[in-house]
């Protein structure tokens, strides 16, 4: 039996070459399937973030809508007259809060006066003033029977703190011995407070 030979030159199989084997098994292949993998990821999540942000503003929206119908129900249940009663009722209670916090009352000024000047002190004249400032002065005139007496009153003076910034001036020795003098201090405003002597009665 005679032997077959071949009598065509082209091969049954492709020719693949090393550099193409080199190119399919490439890591640029691998690259690419990775990317379009996080592509797919990533859309997948801003779906699910959109659908997350819808519902979310779909139940603010249900919840400002409930908001208001319930607002709406309360101010109908309330009757416009009634409710102009209140404030005008209101703005009359804050103006009497404000005329009895400004309201002076200077029984207990002299409450305190009387407790704390000595015998042997009198006062001939008193004035008591409002600046414009709000703060308060006591000024008087009067006479002490010595000046180891003027000491021991100032001294008491000092200790009272209704009394700041007291002191006395103008001393003068009268020729019947008793010593003349001028008295200020600036008055706490708890002092004269009319609020105040309401509370300690």
């Amino acid at each position: 039996m005679e032997p077959k030979f071949q009598t065509s030159f082209i091969p049954k199989n492709p020719i693949i070459t090393p550099e193409a084997r080199s190119t399919a098994s490439s890591p640029l292949s691998s690259s690419v399937n990775i990317l379009s993998a996080l592509g797919t990821i990533m859309f997948i999540l801003t779906l699910i973030a959109a659908a997350g942000v819808f519902g979310y503003i779909h139940i603010l929206n249900g919840d400002i809508t409930a908001d208001t119908k319930s607002l709406a129900l309360v101010q109908s249940e309330f009757d416009p007259a009634t409710m102009t009663s209140l404030v005008q009722a209101s703005g009359r209670i804050k103006s009497a809060m404000t005329l009895l916090n400004n309201h002076i009352s200077t029984s207990n000024m002299f409450a305190v006066l009387e407790k704390n000047i000595l015998p042997q002190v009198r006062f001939d004249t008193l004035d008591f003033t409002v600046n414009v400032d709000k703060t308060m002065t006591l000024s008087f005139t009067g006479q002490a029977t010595s000046y180891a007496a003027l000491a021991e009153q100032s001294s008491i003076f000092s200790t009272i703190p209704y009394l700041e910034d007291s002191s006395f001036s103008n001393l003068t020795l009268s020729p019947t011995g008793d010593v003349t003098m001028a008295f200020k201090a600036n008055i706490n405003p708890t002092l004269v407070s009319y609020k105040t002597a309401l509370q300690n009665q």
